[in-house]
């Protein structure tokens, strides 16, 4: 599904600086596949396509089990229910609500500061000195701890950095044991007063989230029995040839979008493909060209269905999405939309039809992320982190996290750290250690783990196109960058 992934990408996360490089590259025509002009009857030989049944093999049902697990993994586990004690006195062992405030030469640094924070002393949470520092303070009172950061930390701005803490003991509290079984309309309402769920039963948390689940069933259930139409199709329908030309010009289309896409320092797609992503460039070809013929065999044979039954294309639903599109992406007109694909207008209607068609297809997702952390008023980037991410369905995803892997760039058998949706786990290969983070001292929505692309993108996306909520959308200029945010009203 590589270059379905390539095309739902471009799509999905608007102008960036890739993007941008697209457009800088309008002057390289590429030979429009749209406009090979063909009978698609004298190339598919038709077999008895109508009454075909599938068989799926997946349960697409909910079960109160289903709900069950569900609410353990994205409630519970991440919104620990604390309650106050009459303590005064920090002890080891205790969970603390402290706010907190890290400086370094005076200056507050990022990721340093936080209040209404649950820290439970003795969970080695936090950096060596912070936990023992707050043993026998009062609650109320005002902590400075001056502490020095480990030589191995991964912000190179901080390792080995000697740093203070002003720390305020708000209160000491103890964590109720909560499991799915004993949740209360209180703890509901705890909940939604930390992330604002629209909660306040328990009953309605249980509703909603066998909605979610059976609205996410259903969703995958339609692209599984898409897929096994499409499966069966080919097997009943023959595609004798491919047109002259045409596996040549769609292939011209998708290397450019490739080229385009992972090429904005200069660099040759060969390059990239050997040197960045460590593949052998004319396996990554062979592959690419394997997946455009079966996509067009598909379209093919689609188009010849539709032919032969005078099925015609939706123009009217074709047109408001492509102008969704050009509304939420500041583009002037079509033929701009379709320039920033690195395509020609008559090939791009035909691409962004293909990828209306086929979104829900796309199933995973590998790339190389280049991840930079500023601060306000700064020149350089406070950190750099390079990653190779493999992503893929879950269930359990929504557009708060959704499940992958990150490993080193340079050596993509290492792992870097890898996140289900509700657990993210961090090797120390120095100390041969696996470091398990379930979010419990910092849970949503303050989760220092983003979701990823892929996942994300596309839950947002399917909303978007399937909500009924009238979308208002924002776009700003940031120069290098585009921020878009939309919101149903």
């Amino acid at each position: 599904m590589l270059c379905l992934t390539l095309a739902f990408s471009v799509t999905g996360c608007g102008k960036d600086k890739k993007s941008e490089s697209v457009e800088n590259t309008e002057s390289t025509e590429v030979v429009s596949s749209a406009a090979i002009d063909f009978d698609p009857l004298d190339y598919v030989e038709l077999g008895d396509y109508m009454g075909l049944s599938v068989a799926l093999t997946d349960d697409y049902s909910v079960s109160d089990d289903d709900v069950k697990t569900f609410i353990e993994n994205s409630v519970i586990t991440n919104y620990p229910y604390y309650v106050d004690t009459d303590k005064t006195v920090v002890e080891d062992g205790d969970a603390v609500n402290i706010d907190y405030e890290g400086l370094k030469d005076g200056v507050a640094f990022s990721g340093g500061t936080a209040t209404d924070t649950v820290l439970e002393i003795g969970s080695n949470t936090f950096i060596d000195g912070f936990e023992e520092g707050l043993i026998g303070a009062k609650v109320g009172d005002k902590v400075t701890l001056n502490l020095t950061f480990p030589e191995s930390y991964k912000n190179t701005d901080l390792a080995g950095q000697a740093v203070v803490f002003n720390v305020t003991i708000n209160k000491i509290v103890e964590k109720q044991d909560i499991t799915y079984d004993n949740m209360t309309d209180e703890y509901v309402a705890y909940v939604n007063a930390k992330a604002s769920l629209g909660y306040d039963t328990v009953d309605e948390m249980k509703a909603d989230a066998r909605n979610y689940l059976e609205s996410s069933k259903e969703s995958s259930k339609k692209s599984a029995i898409r897929s096994a139409v499409m499966d069966k199709l080919g097997e009943v329908c023959t595609v004798k040839e491919l047109p002259d030309g045409l596996l040549d010009a769609r292939m011209e289309e998708v290397m450019a979008q490739y080229e385009s896409y992972y090429c904005s320092d200069g660099s040759s797609l060969k390059d990239y493909v050997e040197n960045t992503a460590n593949q052998d460039y004319d396996e990554f070809v062979s592959n690419v060209t394997d997946e455009v013929t079966s996509d067009l065999k598909t379209q093919m044979i689609l188009e010849a269905i539709a032919e032969k039954e005078g099925i015609e294309f939706d123009q009217d639903g074709f047109d408001s999405y492509v102008g969704n599109l050009m509304s939420n992406y500041s583009y002037s007109d079509e033929s701009t939309l379709y320039k920033s694909y690195g395509l020609s207008a008559d090939s791009g209607k035909e691409y962004l039809k293909k990828v209306l068609t086929d979104l829900e297809k796309i199933e995973s997702a590998t790339y190389y992320v280049t991840n930079e952390s500023w601060q306000p008023g700064d020149s350089t980037a406070l950190s750099t982190l390079h990653g190779f991410i493999k992503e893929y369905d879950n269930p359990m995803d929504s557009t708060i996290g959704a499940s992958y892997v990150s490993l080193d760039a340079n050596d993509t058998t290492k792992l870097e750290f890898c996140y289900d949706g509700n657990i993210r786990a961090l090797p120390y290969h120095e100390n041969k250690k696996l470091a398990i983070d379930d979010f419990t001292f910092r849970p949503l929505p303050f989760r220092l783990v983003s979701p990823p692309f892929f996942n994300h993108a596309k839950n947002i996306i399917r909303y978007a196109l399937t909500t009924k909520d009238h979308i208002v959308t924002e776009l700003k200029d940031e120069g290098d960058n585009y921020y878009f945010r939309f919101f149903s009203v």
